[in-house]
């Protein structure tokens, strides 16, 4: 859906606010919107300035800097970033994750997901569905992989995780395979991060 508003002055009074049903008088300032869905179909939206400060009338806006942060120091998966920012559903993250990019903000997105026919190896009740040690998504800058490491530690139990797999595709490299605990996988990721 594309949308396009503009604060403008009434120049005749043929404008009604959609909210509280007010007439705009001559010379009074209102919002007025033209949206068209999917189905290329006009709607048009006039709302008065006191509606119009409404929340719901009015965008969500984020504090990409704030992301920024908040994601070098820790970073999220999928679920936990769209709680923590209040994020309904993983189309509006994905959205959010691409605006925050093309501002040149380097958030990466790590998908991991390790299937067999049988549907997902070592699946465990105690983890839920879409966050288990073989199927996550979580999002994190570039360069703080080894901080990655760390949440992956933290969260899942170390025998569940294909970790040689798991860093390879992480580091884009291949991975020494020496590395069987969790004492030589926190070397490696200390070694390899950015600084």
């Amino acid at each position: 859906m594309t949308e396009t508003g503009n604060r403008v002055v009434a120049r005749d009074n043929g404008h009604v606010c959609n909210d509280c049903g007010v007439k705009i008088k001559i010379g009074e300032e209102y919002f007025y919107y033209i949206r068209r869905n999917k189905k290329k179909e006009v709607v048009n939206y006039c709302y008065c300035v006191e509606c119009k400060k409404k929340p719901e009338h009015n965008r969500k806006s984020y504090d990409y800097e704030g992301i920024m942060h908040n994601l070098y120091h820790t970073p999220l998966f999928k679920h936990e970033f769209q709680e923590k920012y209040s994020i309904p559903n993983s189309r509006k993250s994905n959205e959010l994750l691409r605006r925050i990019q093309s501002n040149g903000y380097a958030i990466k997105i790590f998908r991991w997901s390790t299937r067999t026919r049988s549907g997902t190896i070592r699946k465990r009740e105690e983890y839920r569905q879409g966050h288990q040690p073989n199927q996550f998504i979580i999002y994190y800058l570039e360069g703080t992989e080894n901080k990655v490491v760390g949440r992956l530690l933290d969260e899942f139990d170390f025998d569940h995780i294909k970790w040689r797999d798991l860093l390879g595709s992480l580091y884009g490299k291949k991975i020494p395979i020496a590395m069987m605990n969790k004492d030589t996988i926190k070397q490696f990721a200390e070694q390899n991060a950015f600084k």
